[in-house]
């Protein structure tokens, strides 16, 4: 039941992230086909695009110009449990979390 809670949830939160941040995701996009069009092309063929989670979504909203790349936010794994659940908590037991 609490997984069927958390899905849905976090299917309204990506509701909600295409929503808002779609036009970010299209200044990431543009931007970063300029800067770092390899990064851009392993987006667009990822599990991440395919489900609209956009930039913002990972990196946060303080990066927006060239200036301000520092702002940009490098996720950790806490991060990524938000939605990959299972997947953390197998990594949160096994060996490799202790690297």
């Amino acid at each position: 039941m609490k997984k069927q809670v958390l899905a849905m949830l976090t299917g309204a939160a990506v509701l909600l992230l295409m929503t808002g941040n779609s036009l970010a995701k299209d200044a990431c996009i543009e931007c970063h086909t300029k800067v770092s069009p390899g990064m851009v092309k392993d987006y667009n063929v990822s599990a991440h695009a395919e489900n609209y989670v956009v930039c913002s979504t990972c990196h946060g909203e303080e990066h927006n110009t060239t200036e301000d790349w520092q702002k940009a936010q490098m996720p950790d794994e806490q991060v990524c449990a938000e939605c990959h659940e299972d997947q953390f908590d197998q990594f949160s037991h096994g060996k490799h979390n202790f690297g």
